[in-house]
């Protein structure tokens, strides 16, 4: 489970970023501390009754021949 505590502040960071993935729906929120100011610290991420992971999105580019264009 993920808590406001375990966040970091990711303005001005490079490179990927962390997000708050929900693995039942696929929902996707901040992983910014910033953007949560007005929470407590313990306060646990949840999304359909389930605790939401900190993950980094990433993106696979493969090559297609011309039979599956």
């Amino acid at each position: 489970m993920v808590r406001v505590s375990d966040l970091v502040d990711q303005i001005g960071h490079n490179g990927p970023r962390a997000i708050l993935y929900c693995s039942a729906c696929g929902q996707e929120a901040s992983a910014n501390a910033g953007d949560y100011w007005n929470l407590p610290n313990n306060y646990e991420f949840e999304c359909c009754g389930f605790p939401m992971v900190k993950v980094v999105k990433s993106t696979h580019y493969s090559h297609v021949d011309a039979e599956h264009v």
